[in-house]
Order: C-alpha cells, then structure tokens, then sequence
C-alpha cells in the first residue's frame, strides 16, 4: 500500500468539509442549547493569611502596658507551614460549621464540589465557592473564614476557658489556710504578749539591766542599814539599856507574811509594767497595793518595837526612833530585794525563751505572708484568665471578603464557543478521515468480493 503524504491528507479533509463545516456547526449549536438551558453558577472569592506570631496579650501582668502596644502582624513565610492549615479548611469540622449556618449547602457537596482553596505566589490562601445563587456564595466563602478563625480560637482557647475553675478552687484553699495561719498567728501573739518581737526584746533587756541595777542597789543599802542599825543599838547600849540583839530583830510571823507578799506584788507589778506597760489599770491597781503592803509593814515594825523597848530618857528615844526607822526600811529593801531577784529570774526565763519565740513567731509570720503573697498572685491570675476567657481574637487575617459576583463563572459563553469550535473541528476532521477509511474499505470489499464471485462462477464452468 503506497504510503500518503501531507498534501493526501489534506485533500482529504478538503474533500470532505462540507462534514467538518457541518460537526463545528453541530458542537456550537450543541454548545448554545446547553449554555441556554443549563442554570449558571456564580463562583465568590475570599482571601486570607495567617500570621507567623502573635505577640502575647496580659492585662494585669507585670508590663501589661508594654504587651498591649501594636506590632506588626507578618504573615506566614513558609509554603510548608499552610499544610495543616489547609487540611482545617478541608476538614468536615469547617463544613458541619458552614452547614449549620447554610442547611441547604450539605457537608458532601462542600467537601467535593462546592467548595476549593489555593495557595498563591504571594502565600496567600484563597477560598473559592460556587453556587447557583451569586449572595450564597459570596456568604460560604466569607462563612468558611470565620469558621477557620473559630476552630483556631476554640483551640486557642481551650487551655484557658479551664483556667478559672481551677484557679478559683486553687484561691478558696489558699484563702482558708490564711484564715488559719493568721488565727495561728494571733493565738501566738495573745499567748506570749507579743506584739511586736523586736520592741519587746529591747524591752526586755532594758528590764533586765534596770531591774540588775536596782538588785544591786538594794544589796548596797541593805548593807548600809544593817550597818547604821548595828551602830544604833551599839549606842543604845551606851546609854545604859542592855539590850540584846534578839530584842530589836523584827522576826514577827506578821511582818515575815506582810515581806513575802510585798515581793510578790514587787515582782507581779515588774512584769506587769514590762508587758503591759505604767498606765495599765491593772498595772495602778498593783502598785496600790504595793503601796498598802509598805504601810502595814511600816506599821507593823513601830508597833513590835514600840511595845518592847520603851525608856524614858529623851536620848535614848531619839536612838529607839531612829532604830525603829531603820529596822522599817531594812524590812523594805528585803522585801524590794527579794522582788527584784525574783522578776529578775523570771525576766531571765523570758529571755532564754525568746529565741525559740522569735523563731517560731517569724516561722508563723513567713508563712502568713507566703500564703498572702500566693493569694495576691492567685487573684491577679483569676482576673487574667478572666479576661483572656471574655476577650475576642482574630487568629485569620482576612484580606479580600468575598462579595456576590455581576458575572457567571458557568457558562461563559465565548468560551463555550471557542470549546465548541475547536472540538468541533478536531471531530469534523477525524469525521473526515472516518469516512474515508469507510470508503476506500468499501471499495477493497467490494473488489475482494467480485473476484471471489467471478472465480466460483469459473469453476462452476469447468
């Protein structure tokens, strides 16, 4: 079979273009009746991108003025990075959400058909949605932007929608140990007196150091009267009275009791004086009585002498007077003595205590304070979580907002034309070429077939 050239196929197709006139005409009016017939689809476009960063917003937080200030939102720089978040926007979460707000755009139809994303050149994300009606369409597209913001809030949000519950709980048990520790702390104080720990230690050692002062002081006149008193009776003697020491030794029961309660109320009004301070009522009411306690003892002491030694000679009364006078302030310093060795010893226990006070009364104190301090910082967390819960983000940074299109994307009818021309002519030419090879086929049969007739014909003959 020779084999054909170029100018064989092309007579061909000149040949048989009435055919290839008739299949364009075909493809167009074709293309025509389904333009006309077929309800046109309007396609909306959003575009949006997502930051790189979000500079972290507090409202109460140290520096919260400096965390408020604005910065510049970059978008995201690298193609890799949008894959998650084209897979959100794929997902059938987004279009359950478009769908409960626009029933009658079914989650299938979005997910295949209804719906496309793209990323650009300039990483930009589009949202593409296609719809009979030009405001539904426009409406999805926006509808899917704020859904992808939604999803990316809730799951921002997550975390710290929980936060308040739990700190809450956190800041109840915290203010119920406070309440504790500073009951604790208050019992502490009331019990040792305590209302300032340092104040009340120099308190004390000023005490000691006067109360050491007057022990001492009292030894010296102790000393001096017995002196004085020893001379008196030595004169007394003189005189010509022969008294014995025995007789003016005041070692009544009486004054013995009256001495001891004296020390007593001398040692109760130092303490008294040291934690209370002089203008306590309680503090005036003891040295009343100190006051009254001196008085019986002074009483006391001229009535015992004054019922035993009693002479006649003026000079020898001086001497009796004046013996009754020391023997009264001899019982006195004894008696202050005694008091002052007493407070003093006490005053020493105090002050061996106080280390173990002020340790446990500063251990109490720190506590106190931490758990201030942890309810201060509880409260400023609350009110944080608070407001991060109430406040409203934008995680999408929209760009374009999709609005209801003048045009059709389908169909468009010059480009419908220009399908069906171009398709039109490619199928008018192998049309062309078919019938040809129908042709020159036939021929072939027909020759084949008169042969095989003729040549029965002859061996019929024979």
């Amino acid at each position: 079979m020779q084999e054909r050239s170029l100018l064989d196929y092309w007579m061909i197709v000149y040949g048989r273009r009435s055919a290839i006139y008739i299949v364009i005409a075909t493809s167009i009016v074709v293309a025509l009746l389904v333009g006309a017939f077929v309800a046109p689809t309007y396609e909306a476009r959003a575009t949006l991108y997502l930051p790189s960063k979000l500079a972290p917003v507090s409202y109460v937080g140290t520096g919260s003025t400096s965390s408020l200030a604005r910065d510049q939102v970059t978008p995201i720089s690298q193609e890799l990075a949008y894959k998650p978040y084209l897979g959100i926007l794929k997902s059938v979460q987004l279009a359950e959400i478009v769908h409960e707000q626009y029933p009658t755009k079914s989650v299938r139809k979005l997910l295949r058909s209804d719906v496309d994303f793209s990323i650009g050149d300039e990483l930009i994300i589009a949202i593409y949605s296609r719809d009979h009606d030009p405001k539904l369409a426009a409406d999805v597209a926006n509808a899917y932007v704020d859904g992808f913001n939604r999803i990316l809030l809730e799951s921002s949000q997550a975390q710290v929608n929980q936060e308040p519950a739990y700190i809450s709980s956190a800041l109840g048990r915290v203010n119920e140990e406070l309440q504790n520790a500073e009951a604790q702390l208050k019992r502490f104080e009331e019990k040792n007196h305590l209302t300032n720990l340092e104040a009340e230690l120099t308190s004390l050692s000023s005490n000691k150091a006067a109360l050491e002062n007057k022990a001492d002081d009292a030894l010296v006149q102790i000393a001096a009267i017995r002196g004085k008193k020893a001379a008196l009776v030595q004169e007394m003697k003189r005189e010509g009275q022969d008294l014995e020491a025995s007789e003016v030794a005041t070692n009544s029961p009486l004054i013995e009791n009256l001495r001891v309660q004296l020390a007593d109320t001398l040692t109760k009004l130092s303490e008294m004086e040291v934690e209370l301070g002089g203008k306590n009522v309680q503090v005036i009411a003891q040295r009343k009585r100190k006051q009254e306690l001196e008085q019986q003892i002074s009483d006391e002491v001229r009535r015992w002498l004054s019922s035993r030694i009693k002479p006649g000679n003026s000079h020898l009364e001086g001497l009796r007077q004046q013996l009754i006078d020391v023997s009264i302030e001899e019982q006195r310093l004894q008696a202050a003595s005694q008091g002052n060795v007493q407070a003093l010893a006490r005053l020493n226990d105090r002050l061996r205590a106080f280390p173990a006070i002020k340790a446990s009364g500063a251990e109490l104190n720190a506590n106190v304070e931490r758990l201030r301090k942890t309810q201060a910082q509880l409260q400023v967390s609350l009110t944080e979580a608070q407001l991060q819960t109430a406040r409203q983000m934008t995680l999408v940074v929209r760009l374009d907002r999709a609005e209801p299109p003048g045009q059709p994307a389908f169909p468009i009818w010059w480009l419908n034309i220009l399908i069906a021309l171009f398709s039109g002519t490619v199928a008018g030419i192998g049309y062309a070429f078919f019938l040809n090879y129908v042709e020159k086929t036939r021929n072939v049969r027909t020759i084949r077939l008169v042969r095989e007739i003729l040549g029965r014909n002859d061996a019929g003959a024979a």
